[in-house]
């Protein structure tokens, strides 16, 4: 019998295991992802640390190990905006990171003190007699575990969310992402706006070889708007070819106040899993880290009622976030953009 199961280990999950007192709680975590063969659960992702979560692990004293880093390091983000014609350059300070590796060392700060249980699949978890019984499947074989809390840190494609909540599949996007051989033109960041095939955006970043094009599109037409979408860049001078793999996942994408949503009772939900994700930029890791140190912080309190605590003590973040969806909202209005990107403001001219 644990005190604690979190499901996922990504930054979210990884950060509460790693600050939740293991000393005082009995902690167990499930994730599909296996160290010893990270391409197994690869997640597309352009893999760019923001600053907010620079900001978090620097609060948490952390330093990147090296191989965690890609190359190169882009200072700027070409926009573009295929329903106006215009482009514009944008100065950024993102670190151009090896996700999946990123997560792995995440996973490695863990203290011994956590169960860890990877390369398991969790399968179902439901309440009986006031605790929580957690299915997975490991090495082909289903077992089962119970823990007095369940916390929810998997992601768009959450089974605590599923389990145990209703959510509005409106909310959701399909990513698809493509890695090709880096070709000879310059390596370059952009963000591509295109409300024909896509009410969000794509992106292309060049990182360690090889020439990233991904997006995110509605679930029903998504792979055709993608190819639609490859056939655009070649009006823009960007040719693909030599297709090294192909990606696809869920990303959770909020509109509204109550897609912000931390859990009830005993079931708690981290990072995207709870609506911390950028609706505009899909840009999930700091509010994984932010809302992971807030609930450990909780729970390291003592306090009778988590979950109060955890709503009361995440208010700012959340509050951050209702500002990002309000942001969103402008940047995908066509018209709204279009004044933004002809005003040129916080435009740079790229010197060639």
């Amino acid at each position: 019998m644990y005190d604690i199961a979190i499901v996922g280990l990504g930054p979210a999950g990884s950060t509460f295991a790693r600050l939740v007192d293991s000393r005082k709680y009995k902690v167990a975590a499930f994730d599909r992802k296996a160290p010893d063969h990270p391409e197994k659960h690869a997640k597309p992702c352009g893999g760019l640390l923001a600053p907010d979560a620079q900001r978090a692990l620097a609060r948490f004293g952390l330093s990147i190990p090296q191989d965690v880093i890609a190359s190169p390091q882009i200072f700027y983000v070409k926009t573009i905006d295929l329903d106006s014609g215009l482009t514009n350059n944008y100065q950024r300070f993102y670190l151009n990171i090896d996700r999946s590796k990123f997560d792995l060392w995440m996973m490695s700060q863990i203290p011994d003190s956590v169960d860890v249980y990877s390369d398991t699949q969790v399968t179902r978890i439901w309440e009986e007699a006031g605790t929580y019984n957690i299915e997975f499947r490991r090495d082909g074989h289903l077992e089962r575990v119970s823990a007095k809390y369940i916390v929810g840190a998997d992601g768009a494609k959450s089974v605590v969310s599923r389990q145990f909540f209703s959510r509005d599949m409106q909310c959701f996007r399909l990513c698809i992402q493509e890695s090709y051989a880096q070709n000879d033109q310059a390596p370059f960041f952009s963000c591509i706006f295109d409300s024909q095939n896509s009410d969000s955006y794509s992106w292309t970043l060049s990182k360690d070889g090889h020439f990233i094009f991904g997006g995110a599109y509605a679930i029903k037409g998504g792979a055709l708007a993608f190819e639609r979408q490859k056939q655009n860049l070649k009006r823009m001078d960007v040719h693909l070819s030599g297709l090294i793999k192909r990606e696809a996942c869920l990303v959770y994408r909020p509109h509204a106040p109550r897609d912000i949503f931390l859990g009830r009772e005993h079931v708690l939900l981290l990072g995207e899993a709870a609506g911390f994700i950028s609706p505009s930029s899909f840009e999930g890791i700091s509010g994984a880290l932010n809302s992971a140190y807030l609930l450990s912080r909780v729970f390291n309190s003592d306090t009778p009622d988590i979950l109060k605590a955890y709503k009361k003590s995440s208010l700012k973040l959340r509050i951050r976030y209702l500002m990002k969806i309000v942001k969103a909202h402008i940047l995908f209005n066509r018209v709204l953009r279009r004044f933004i990107m002809k005003s040129q403001i916080k435009h740079i001219e790229v010197i060639r």
